[in-house]
């Protein structure tokens, strides 16, 4: 007997430090939650009244700036249209696109700078949007006009290409007797090369100045070719590549709120409406079901109830044993 006591004495002892233990531990996390979270508001709240105020500094800039690229454009009078204006770049593309008569290369090259000016306007003002303006529902459009514009310049390209070609006999060079011809400006260089002599020896020809050339295989170098090469700077391709829409897309970063400061739930003592409530049971279900659990739950409560009952007794009967052992 002495040694179930003891046992029972040691079992209680551990159980208390195991509890004091949890409550150590719990109340250890909970003080470090807590410093983690005032640190993070503390910090938080710093990190937004110094941004804000640069925020509100960049709208007004980019304000700034939309209003006076507009009484710029008021004020250009040049007769180039305005790329934001869709009437105007819309007939200005349309004009050019139908252009049949004017088609050789200086012509082109002038409209190339024309168009490449205006592509870096409209992505210049696509990017000095204000966040909060209603203007940002016109970048689509934007991006739809630079897109025409490309293309416009593209096939204007490809046509006075063919124009130049079409007049390679009576500029045949006279050494190589084939058609070597380049063009140049600050934007955009063009080298045409095509095979008139027919000759089997010419292995391919060189650009030197362009760092441009290729090789030709034999059954080449007997047929009518030509091989036009167009060096823009600018890039329009690599947008439109396959590739490109397998990069990752970036979206616009968003800043973390500033939390609420650390309430620890184990502090939380449940009310008697709390207890109340779960011992309800829930009113959706069918009568029987419920009366059914409600007498399953009286059963299970007497049960408990005779258990504790046979367990003090129990008890009693030990104790009243151990004392008459000891009088003895």
């Amino acid at each position: 007997m002495d040694l179930m006591k003891e046992a029972q004495q040691r079992a209680e002892v551990a159980e208390k430090e195991r509890l004091e233990n949890e409550k150590r531990l719990a109340e250890e996390k909970s003080n470090i939650a807590k410093e983690i979270n005032e640190l993070r508001r503390r910090e938080l709240s710093e990190f937004y009244e110094f941004i804000q105020p640069r925020q509100q500094q960049v709208t007004e800039v980019r304000h700034k700036q939309r209003e006076e690229y507009k009484w710029k454009r008021v004020m250009q009078c040049d007769g180039t249209p305005d790329p934001t204006v869709l009437p105007e770049i819309n007939t200005y593309i349309s004009l050019w696109h139908d252009e049949k008569n004017r088609i050789d290369v200086e012509y082109t090259m002038k409209q190339t700078n024309l168009v490449l000016s205006l592509i870096k306007e409209l992505n210049s003002v696509s990017n000095s949007i204000p966040n909060d303006s209603l203007e940002l529902q016109r970048i689509p459009i934007y991006k739809q006009t630079i897109h025409k514009l490309e293309d416009t310049l593209s096939l204007k390209w490809l046509h006075t290409a063919h124009f130049i070609m079409l007049k390679a006999s009576d500029l045949q060079d006279l050494e190589t007797n084939n058609f070597q011809y380049t063009a140049e400006n600050e934007n955009v260089t063009m080298c045409i090369w095509a095979n008139l002599s027919h000759n089997p020896r010419i292995k391919g020809y060189q650009f030197a100045k362009y760092h441009f050339g290729f090789d030709l295989p034999k059954p080449l170098s007997l047929a009518n070719i030509a091989i036009v090469g167009f060096f823009l700077k600018y890039d329009y391709y690599s947008e439109r590549s396959l590739l490109s829409k397998c990069r990752v897309q970036i979206n616009d970063y968003t800043y973390d709120p500033i939390p609420e400061p650390y309430v620890d739930e184990t502090e939380k003592q449940p009310t008697e409406n709390e207890d109340s409530a779960k011992d309800q049971f829930d009113a959706s279900l069918p009568p029987e079901l419920r009366k059914l659990m409600e007498e399953t739950k009286q059963r299970e409560e007497a049960a408990a109830a005779a258990a504790a009952a046979a367990e003090a007794q129990a008890n009693k009967e030990n104790t009243m044993t151990d004392r008459s052992a000891t009088q003895i």
